[in-house]
This record gives structure tokens, C-alpha cells and sequence, in this order.
């Protein structure tokens, strides 16, 4: 076909904060274990898994959404630890300036 676009290589996943499409291996893999959510950055924890990308506002849209609770198939969700080991390990992206952060008041503009 003139104009279509070429097959992605390698396994594609949806980011559960912005819900766009990227390669697996640019997103962090998050699994629920005993209801706390938990990184799983070698991808080896057995279980549901859900993808975001490492940015504190994918992670936010996420956690604000409840799409990480719906995506791993729980009732309640610990998002706690996730955040804290986010900034403690710097998984942040540096060019995140340009992404307006996510306000937990849940004002919409």
C-alpha cells in the first residue's frame, strides 16, 4: 500500500497514564503484589502487569485515572510505594518540563 505506515519491530504496549502506544522496552512494568503496586523493571514478577512510561506525570494520570487498579484487576491499590521508589531510584525523565503536572486536586482546564 502507497503511504502505509511500516510494522513497529519489537513488542509494542500502551502506557496506562497517556495511553499511547511505545516500544515495551521504554515503559516500566507495574504488578500488584498483595495490593501495593509494585515496579517491576526486569519484567520478572509473575503476574498481571500494567505499563507506564517513567515519568511522574504518566505515573499521576495513572494513579488519578485508576487505570493502573483496572489494568491489574484489583479491588484496592497501594500506590505509595510506587511513587516513593520512583523518586528514590531518579526513574524520572529529565525532559519531563514540556508534560504539565498532573495537580492532585482534580481540577480539569
Amino acid at each position: 500500500r502507497v503511504g502505509a505506515a511500516s510494522k513497529p519491530s519489537g513488542p509494542q504496549r500502551t502506557c496506562a497514564g497517556c495511553r499511547a502506544v511505545a516500544p515495551r522496552a521504554s515503559l516500566l512494568r507495574i504488578v500488584a503484589v498483595a495490593g501495593v503496586a509494585t515496579p517491576d523493571p526486569d519484567r520478572r514478577l509473575a503476574g498481571r502487569g500494567a505499563n507506564v512510561h517513567r515519568s511522574q506525570e504518566c505515573v499521576a494520570l495513572a494513579i488519578r485515572r485508576r487505570s493502573l487498579q483496572r489494568a491489574l484487576r484489583v479491588p484496592q491499590l497501594d500506590t505509595d510505594d510506587l511513587a516513593a521508589w520512583m523518586r528514590d531510584t531518579g526513574s524520572w525523565l529529565s525532559a519531563t518540563a514540556e508534560v504539565p503536572v498532573v495537580e492532585s486536586s482534580g481540577a480539569t482546564e
